[in-house]
C-alpha cells in the first residue's frame, strides 16, 4: 500500500496493518444491494477500532499490533450452500504479491504432440520443442486438479473483492526467450505489479490488475513471460 512504501517516517512504513472485508463504506453491514453476504464475513470493527486508538493514542497494552499484518475476506458464491471461499484469511503484504506453481511432470512430447494437433499444427514440427504458446496455456502446469466455480482450472489470485465481478482479459503481452523442451518441468513465477481504479465511459468502477508470469526451467533458465492485464467489473445485479 501506499503508506508502507511512503510514510514519511520509518515508525509509519513499518506498523500498517490491513483488513479488508466486504463491505460499504461506513457502518457494516452484510447486505450489499440484493447481496446478502453470509454471516461468517462478520467483524467486530469497533472492538478493532478500540485496540488500535488504545495502542497508538493512549499506550494501552492491546493485541493492535500482533494480528496479522493483512486480515482479508476471500469471496465465494452467496446464497450456495457449500460454495468454496466466504472465509477470512491473513498474509504478510498486500498486494498479494506473488504465486509459485511447479508443473507435476515434465512437459513431454505427448503433451507437444496433443497441443499441436489441438492448434492445427503438424506435430511432426514439433518433435524437440514446444509450440511456442503452449508454455502460456497454464492449466496444464499448475499441477491443480479441481476447478473454480467458473470451470477454470488454471492460476486464480483470489482477489478479496467487495462485491462479484466479472473478469475480462484486456490483453497480454507475451515474450520468449527460448523454446519450452520435452524434458522442461515448469515452474510459474507470478507476481501482481499494479492495481489500479478506473471508471467505464459510463462511470461504473473497473478494478485493473497487472499481473506478470515468469516461466522458468528447473536450473532458473527464463523460457518465457506474460504480462497480463485483468479488468475486473461488477456483475449487472450489482450495478
Amino acid at each position: 500500500t501506499g503508506m508502507v512504501n511512503k510514510g514519511r517516517s520509518e515508525h509509519a512504513r513499518n506498523n500498517q496493518k490491513l483488513l479488508i472485508g466486504p463491505w460499504l463504506h461506513g457502518p457494516q453491514v452484510s447486505k450489499v444491494g440484493e447481496l446478502q453476504y453470509p454471516s461468517s464475513c462478520d467483524w467486530d470493527i469497533t472492538a478493532s477500532m478500540l485496540s488500535w486508538f488504545g495502542f497508538h493514542l493512549k499506550g494501552e497494552e492491546t493485541d493492535a499490533m500482533t494480528q496479522p499484518t493483512v486480515q482479508y475476506f476471500n469471496m465465494g458464491a452467496c446464497g450456495e450452500e457449500g460454495a468454496p471461499g466466504n472465509e477470512w484469511r491473513t498474509a504478510d503484504d498486500f498486494p498479494l504479491a506473488t504465486a509459485v506453481d511447479t508443473a507435476p511432470a515434465d512437459l513431454s512430447r505427448a503433451s507437444i504432440r496433443t497441443f499441436a494437433l489441438a492448434i492445427g499444427s503438424d506435430p511432426s514440427r514439433w518433435t524437440n520443442e514446444a509450440p511456442p504458446t503452449l508454455i502460456f496455456e497454464t492449466c496444464q502446469l499448475t499441477g491443480l486438479s479441481a476447478r473454480d466455480t467458473s470451470g477454470y482450472l488454471g492460476h486464480n489470485w483470489g482477489l478479496p473483492l467487495p462485491v462479484p465481478c466479472t473478469m475480462i482479459r484486456g490483453g497480454n503481452d507475451y515474450r520468449i526467450s527460448r523454446p519450452a523442451r520435452p524434458d522442461d518441468i515448469i515452474s510459474t513465477n507470478w507476481k501482481i505489479t499494479q492495481i489500479r481504479e478506473r471508471h467505464d465511459a459510463d462511470g461504473r468502477p473497473l478494478l485493473i490488475v497487472v499481473a506478470e508470469a515468469v516461466y522458468l526451467a528447473v536450473d532458473g533458465e527464463e523460457i518465457a513471460s506474460n504480462t497480463e492485464t485483468l479488468i475486473y467489473r461488477p456483475t449487472e445485479s450489482v450495478l
